[in-house]
């Protein structure tokens, strides 16, 4: 048989397979193992830095949040994403990134709003909404009261108090003061005293967790939320694949 052509070098190297170019995910693991082998879930550390090289949220990416693991990539893990995440972080084969924009958002639950600046105002206005809770319930305790005793339609509705409000059962009013440690009369005073967040978000948590009393929409807790973290590939776990 006659020998074949030589290709020329350009053609040569576009057709000649590298091996140095093949997905190795070797060196990574191994660092992994390396670094976390101590640790339970080092196997769901390897799964997830391939899902990471897989989907290719490199460096240049903006990364994932922890919420989005599960959901954005192919990887089935035995460890809460979070550990494992944490992990990859402290092997240098993740980075964890914040989003620009404060370090800490304040949230109104009442509006469902972001109300950083502005917190004060917002918590002074769901005491307000709060302190008006009590007053309707006292006056429809008593308006109940009155109208059980009335000997007819013309008969004169007594005045609302704390006394009536309280004889009648357990109420807003009450439960607060059982919480703060405090006479029941001494409740609206004490509530806009003192830290007005502190005051409203302990009174709001009280009066969730009775079974005695419901909470009105025109009122809620100030939440503070750190923004997520993203992940994404280091420069370091790259160079590794």
């Amino acid at each position: 048989d006659a020998p074949r052509p030589e290709l020329p070098d350009k053609v040569r190297g576009a057709l000649t397979v590298d091996e140095d170019d093949s997905t190795d995910f070797d060196r990574l693991e191994q660092h992994i193992r390396e670094r976390k082998g101590n640790t339970h879930s080092v196997d769901d550390q390897v799964a997830v830095a391939k899902a990471f090289y897989n989907a290719e949220i490199g460096p240049e990416k903006e990364g994932i949040k922890r919420t989005e693991l599960l959901d954005s990539l192919d990887v089935d893990i035995e460890y809460q994403p979070q550990t494992v995440l944490n992990h990859l972080v402290d092997a240098e084969v993740l980075a964890q990134t914040a989003p620009p924009g404060p370090d800490v958002f304040a949230i109104s639950e009442r509006i469902d709003e972001i109300v950083n600046g502005q917190v004060t105002e917002e918590a002074e206005a769901n005491l307000d909404a709060l302190i008006a809770h009590i007053d309707d319930e006292i006056q429809v305790t008593a308006l109940s009261e009155d109208a059980a005793e009335r000997d007819g339609p013309q008969a004169r509705v007594s005045a609302p108090s704390v006394a009536v409000a309280d004889g009648a059962g357990r109420t807003i009013r009450s439960i607060l003061a059982a919480e703060f440690g405090i006479k029941p009369e001494q409740v609206v005073e004490f509530l806009r005293s003192g830290d007005a967040v502190d005051r409203l978000n302990t009174a709001v948590e009280v009066i969730e967790s009775s079974e005695e009393v419901t909470k009105s929409e025109d009122y809620g807790q100030i939440v503070f939320v750190r923004p997520a973290y993203r992940y994404r590939l280091t420069e370091q776990a790259m160079n590794l694949v």
